[in-house]
């Protein structure tokens, strides 16, 4: 009995672990980042999600070439790894010459400037995305954040609670990635 509640206790550990893992800001913040870029590119093939079904998405995956999908995870390794990076650089650099000296956290750890990086790609993500689907032709797919933006416009509790969670996660990738560095 000892070895079975102990295989459990090991077992529930595990669990808990690895759903810490996956609600760990930083993690919520890559994969957010990394659905606004599908989404771009959704838009810009003209993939409504809204008319697939399970089958049909599974069917045009399968069609998709290699190249398509190594293109697809270079660039926007590309962007997280050294463009999102480059110009948080640029501009920690500029407030470091021109800016406020009061406000520095010089105590930053690797962890915590990766994940002003990628909330920086969030938002530089996010901001493409809406003018993507606002700019896209009359009739095709307009994108994740546009269709959501419809959905909070309708009145009930459950879209209230939705625009106020959506709006702390936007002003909390915001701030994180408008921190200073040095």
């Amino acid at each position: 009995m000892a070895e079975e509640s102990s295989v459990a206790a090991k077992g529930f550990e595990k669990v808990a672990g690895t759903l810490e893992k996956l609600v760990d800001n930083r993690m919520l913040v890559l994969w957010a980042a990394f659905i606004l870029y599908f989404d771009i590119w959704l838009i810009a093939t003209n993939i409504d999600m809204a008319a697939l079904s399970i089958d049909s998405a599974i069917i045009r995956i399968k069609a998709l070439n290699m190249r398509t999908i190594v293109s697809f995870i270079a660039i926007f390794s590309v962007l997280m790894c050294l463009v999102f990076p480059a110009l948080r650089y640029v501009y920690t650099t500029l407030l470091l010459h021109y800016g406020n000296f009061r406000y520095s956290n010089s105590n930053r750890t690797p962890d915590q400037q990766k994940m002003s990086n990628w909330a920086a790609g969030t938002v530089g993500f996010g901001i493409w995305d809406l003018f993507s689907g606002a700019f896209s032709q009359t009739g095709n797919y307009s994108g994740y954040l546009l269709y959501v933006a419809a959905q909070l416009e309708k009145n009930s509790l459950a879209t209230t609670i939705l625009a106020l969670g959506f709006t702390f996660f936007i002003f909390f990738c915001l701030a994180a990635a408008l921190e200073r560095e040095y």
